[in-house]
C-alpha cells in the first residue's frame, strides 16, 4: 500500500530555547548584545525567515525575556499587535546601553595612569580606545 506523499507541516510551536538575558550583569549592554546574537541564531535556526510574520517574532523575543521584560516593554508605548521587531530591537537597545557622560569619560581618559602591569600595548590600546568608539 502507497503512503501518500503531503508535505512536510511547519510546527507553530517552538522548541525550547538555551539562552536568557542576564538582567543583572554589570555591563548590560554587553548582556544585550550577547543576547541579541543568541535570539537571531534561534530564529535563524528555527527557520524563522524575514518575511515571517514580526508580530510573532516579537512575542517569541518578548516570552523569551520572560517577566522581567514586560515592564521594560510596557514603557515603551508600543503595541504588541503592530510593533516591528525591528522597532522592539532598537528600543531595547537603547535601554540597555547607558547615556555617556563626555565630561566624565574625559576625565577618566586623561587621569589615567599605566600600571606596573601594563605592557606599553596594552596602555596603548585602552588609552586610545574611547578616542575610537566616540
Amino acid at each position: 500500500m502507497a503512503v501518500p506523499n503531503h508535505p512536510p507541516t511547519v510546527s507553530k510551536t517552538m522548541p525550547s530555547h538555551r539562552f536568557t538575558m542576564n538582567f543583572h550583569a554589570p555591563d548590560l549592554t554587553k548582556a544585550w548584545r550577547d543576547f541579541l546574537i543568541s535570539f537571531r541564531i534561534y530564529i535563524t535556526a528555527h527557520d524563522l525567515s524575514d518575511d515571517e510574520e514580526d508580530r510573532r517574532k516579537v512575542a517569541i523575543l518578548l516570552n523569551i525575556l520572560v517577566s522581567n521584560a514586560l515592564p521594560i516593554f510596557n514603557s515603551f508605548d508600543l503595541k504588541l499587535e503592530s510593533t516591528p521587531l525591528t522597532t522592539l530591537v532598537l528600543r531595547c537597545g537603547a535601554y540597555f546601553t547607558p547615556n555617556v557622560n563626555p565630561t566624565i569619560e574625559g576625565h577618566k581618559l586623561f587621569n589615567r595612569k599605566q600600571g606596573t602591569d601594563d605592557d606599553i600595548d596594552t596602555y596603548a590600546l585602552v588609552y586610545n580606545a574611547p578616542l575610537v568608539h566616540s
